[in-house]
């Protein structure tokens, strides 16, 4: 799988292309700072072609693990299940991350049974039927790093200086309940993990423990709008030239999202979770729902959910749960 990093941004900061074998993301934006102490942002899936191909790249840059600390922008395993790897070449290496994704990460790499009986219990709330839930074989499963490792936890407006830059940590929950980001002030340039992307719309799902992802996804994109950005580095695919504009298309993007998903309930009655996401437009390669991909409809059905748990949130809708089902309905 070919990749075209790596790529020099700005002085000493590089883009690093990681493949990721079997996702329709093709590839994951690894960034290095280079200095001093260098800071590798993301590193990709638990999988060999996406390790040689990283370790490739940092051999071409000359950077030596012996002075690398290593950053995790959020708790998804294609940013950063190759931890554990590079924790074994990097002695003393420290591993950031915010502490809201950070803490329960760790409890579900210590146990990943439990973590994957939690995944298929959510399948069985949202309706998913009997015969696709044995077949799906969820990528933050299989991904995943070998084991719990033991971050320092981050804060937002937290600092870190690494080589010529001083970076300022931002919470940005939505896409995960702890999401990190950064933001260079005195170059305006944005390190926006899976925040912001520019050609993709990032999947916003449903998390346990959270009431509103959607709602607090919106509120981040407003934080991160009110900022001086004037090119932002996502965690897939190009960079973004106007992030603003960018914020705007995916806030548009959601409130048609919401008027779509009340319009199914409208028309349809009571519905589960998977019936909701089965009648929303998706870009599929399949023509139809039942054409999906197997292994891409947890982050519909979950978008899905994040989608009526906004719209319940704002009392437009109501849930009820049915035999271990959950149901939603227009509110009378």
């Amino acid at each position: 799988m070919p990749n075209r990093s790596p790529e020099e941004l700005l002085p000493d900061f590089f883009r690093l292309e990681s493949p990721l074998p079997g996702s329709p993301l093709k590839a994951v934006n690894v960034y290095l700072v280079r200095g001093e102490r260098h800071l590798l942002i993301d590193n990709g899936f638990n999988h060999p072609l996406t390790e040689q191909s990283l370790l490739a790249d940092l051999q071409a840059l000359k950077a030596d693990f012996g002075r690398m600390d290593f950053l995790l922008t959020h708790l998804h395993s294609d940013h950063n299940g190759l931890i554990s790897k590079l924790l074994a070449r990097a002695p003393g290496a420290k591993v950031l991350m915010g502490r809201k994704d950070g803490e329960p990460y760790q409890g579900w790499l210590a146990d990943k049974t439990a973590w994957k009986r939690g995944v298929f219990q959510r399948f069985i709330q949202y309706g998913f039927p009997e015969e696709e839930r044995g077949e799906i074989r969820h990528p933050g499963l299989e991904g995943a790093p070998d084991g719990p490792f033991f971050p320092d936890f981050l804060e937002d407006g937290d600092r870190l200086s690494y080589g010529p830059y001083t970076f300022t940590v931002l919470e940005t929950p939505g896409h995960t309940p702890g999401q990190i980001t950064l933001y260079e002030a005195s170059r305006c340039f944005y390190i926006s993990g899976d925040h912001v992307l520019g050609d993709i719309t990032p999947n916003i799902t449903a998390w346990g423990g959270v009431e509103d992802s959607l709602g607090n996804y919106l509120r981040s994109l407003d934080k991160v709008g009110a900022l001086p950005i004037e090119r932002s580095f996502p965690g897939h695919r190009r960079m973004i030239p106007d992030t603003a504009g960018r914020i705007d298309e995916l806030k548009r993007h959601h409130v048609a999202r919401l008027e779509e998903v009340l319009d199914i309930l409208r028309r349809h009655g009571r519905l589960d979770v998977y019936q909701v996401a089965r009648r929303m437009t998706w870009a599929m390669r399949g023509k139809n729902w039942d054409e999906y991909p197997l292994g891409q409809k947890p982050f519909a059905v979950g978008e899905a959910k994040s989608h009526l748990d906004h719209l319940k949130c704002q009392e437009l809708v109501s849930m009820e749960e049915r035999g271990g089902v959950l149901y939603f309905a227009i509110r009378n």
